[in-house]
């Protein structure tokens, strides 16, 4: 193929709609060499814009397995609260030697994450009877982890014994494990059903969360009833529990498993927004911010409830603070170091985009040190979680051997395809420049490359919609 585009190293300009990065390029005040050397303030414009998608997607429900209440507190230890747990463990307090064993496993207080030692100290008080230990000992059991065999049989002992002692969670876990016959446990839905009962005695207000989802869903051997979610959702709100007051306000609004009222609706969203659950204060920012089930769009009305969720610790919420600042949007004014701080945030939270994000700043510098091995690992860390963005920037790291990567066109290649396969146009185009050049194992093959390229163009993505074009010229005929 003749006039084929500019090798893989200066190819790579993302050109997307730039709407509402101009100023950011400013607010963190790009060097102009590096600006020239993208090819001038129109390309880094374009290649920030692809960055910047819009308001983030909706943050995910809050997991199953986490309850309100019922975790030992794990948020924020100091390293001298660890140590006197540890101390007191050791010493055979009971208590203690559960909350060394949730200190292992999740490594809080400066404490290195150990599933071993974590294995140990819940066994130590799941042994004595504590019935928190013998959950979370049983949950280990079941998934494995690193040192710790899967035993599914043992797992269910444990997980009984929690049970029977009144852990509502381990109901819940009992009664899905016997509805769908699962993880070691038989079909049996008779006990499925006895388990669910007993759950829906508990007085955590999130087990009946946990319930409503099963019955939203259809899961865990429950049928799919939207009026009995809608029962158990209002159950739990009435009980305090801010997911049940969101969830419940969303089906009064929708006229899912309920009749539709949106005075109802009204009252028990803002029972929702009441709270200082971070997760819940996220979701219902992003109902608002996105004018979904019905609501009016507003971005005003979001951004206080999302900013209250980005500073209680929810990653989504701190990656669209972060959006909001570099933008200056929902009320707030431009300010680059509040954006890359929640941008931090938010990729210390393991949200794939942010961390996308963030190493796009580190590989080029732009409001942060220029550190391409830091780079590398944000795109790494993102790409292992899906994000196909990610993949391709570190594809290119690898392929140009930097940021501390061994120089390696097959694994570009194959980074390239993974992110094609998620999305990413500008892996489209980069898989048309290996097979342009012959590069990445792949033989040389101008057929293949302009199949590629033509999938890049009707994906949007301009070059290769400029390269077709003028190859589209040079073809026809002169006048």
């Amino acid at each position: 193929m003749s006039d084929t585009p500019k090798t893989h190293s200066s190819a790579r300009k993302i050109s997307k709609t730039a709407g509402g990065v101009v100023a950011l390029v400013l607010a963190i005040s790009l060097n102009v060499v590096i600006v020239n050397s993208f090819g001038g303030m129109d390309a880094v414009i374009t290649r920030l814009a692809a960055l910047i998608k819009g308001t983030a997607p909706a943050p995910p429900p809050r997991p199953p397995s986490v309850i309100a209440g019922n975790t030992g507190g794990s948020g924020g230890m100091l390293q001298a609260e660890a140590q006197s747990f540890l101390q007191r463990a050791n010493q055979g307090d009971s208590y203690a030697q559960f909350r060394t064993g949730y200190i292992f496993e999740y490594g809080l207080g400066n404490v290195k994450r150990n599933a071993v030692e974590a294995v140990r100290y819940y066994k130590l008080a799941a042994d004595k009877g504590e019935w928190k230990a013998q959950y979370n000992l049983g949950l280990l059991l079941q998934s494995g982890a690193e040192g710790v065999a899967k035993d599914e049989p043992e797992a269910l002992r444990y997980i009984r014994l929690a049970a029977d002692a009144g852990d509502g969670r381990a109901q819940i876990t009992l009664a899905r494990m016997y509805g769908s016959g699962t993880k070691g446990a038989p079909r049996d839905p008779a006990q499925s059903a006895q388990w669910y009962q007993r759950a829906a005695q508990s007085k955590d207000s999130f087990v009946l969360v946990m319930i409503a989802q099963d019955y939203e869903a259809g899961e865990g051997g429950l049928p799919k009833d939207d009026a009995q979610a809608a029962v158990n959702y209002l159950a739990a709100g009435a009980r305090g529990e801010a997911w049940g007051n969101l969830k419940a306000g969303v089906m009064y609004l929708t006229g899912v498993g309920v009749p539709k009222d949106e005075t109802k609706a009204s009252s028990l969203l803002a029972a929702a927004g009441s709270s200082n659950d971070a997760t819940t204060l996220a979701y219902l920012g992003w109902i608002y911010a996105e004018g979904k089930f019905g609501m009016a769009k507003d971005v005003d009305k979001a951004a206080p409830l999302i900013k209250r969720a980005a500073d209680g610790g929810d990653p989504w919420a701190a990656m669209t603070m972060s959006d909001y600042y570099f933008r200056g949007q929902g009320g707030q004014q431009q300010n680059a170091a509040l954006a890359l701080k929640y941008l931090q945030q938010a990729s210390d939270g393991k949200n794939a985009q942010a961390q996308a994000r963030l190493g796009w700043l580190y590989e080029h510098g732009f409001g942060v040190p220029k550190d391409e091995a830091k780079a590398a690992d944000l795109y790494r860390r993102a790409a292992d979680q899906g994000q196909a963005d990610a993949a391709d920037y570190l594809g290119a790291m690898i392929q140009d051997g930097r940021g501390g990567q061994d120089r390696n066109e097959i694994e570009a290649i194959r980074l390239y395809r993974l992110a094609s396969e998620g999305g990413s146009v500008k892996a489209m185009y980069d898989i048309g420049l290996m097979y342009d050049y012959g590069l990445g194992g792949e033989a040389k093959n101008p057929e293949q490359a302009m199949i590629w390229y033509r999938k890049a163009a009707a994906a949007g993505y301009g070059p290769a919609k400029r390269y077709l074009a003028a190859m589209a010229v040079k073809a026809s005929p002169a006048p």
